[in-house]
């Protein structure tokens, strides 16, 4: 499960990054559907790996963290797009960078749960 989430991220890193390659409306569109699909498919897998590497206190603290970060990422969202939003470019390898570096913590920090049972 761990590989296939990183497989995941690392597919929608790669379209990501070719949607700043090639910015055709068309080509953007079907790229955006699979980073979607892909991305859909990275998030299950990792609600999968969660339950099954840590306990319940851990992951209600980490769920608040990461509610802070997420808090904080649309406070920050607006001014930072607005500033770099005519660098579209920019912006999407950013966001190829952003799958990328998910796909690095997965595979180097997550415990492998191969074989693991709930615990809760």
């Amino acid at each position: 499960r761990k590989w296939l989430c990183c497989g995941l991220l690392l597919a929608c890193s790669i379209t990501t990054a070719l949607c700043a390659a090639d910015p055709s409306p068309e080509f953007v569109t079907a790229l955006t559907m699979a980073t979607y699909a892909f991305a859909v498919g990275a998030w299950a897998t990792l609600n999968v790996l969660t339950r099954e590497s840590y306990p319940l206190k851990v992951r209600s603290a980490a769920c608040g963290v990461a509610r802070m970060w997420a808090c904080f990422g649309g406070m920050v969202a607006g001014p930072a797009g607005a500033t770099i939003l005519h660098k579209l470019h920019t912006l999407m390898v950013m966001y190829a960078a952003a799958f990328a570096c998910a796909m690095l913590a997965i595979a180097l920090v997550l415990p492998a749960s191969a074989g693991k049972t709930v615990v809760d």
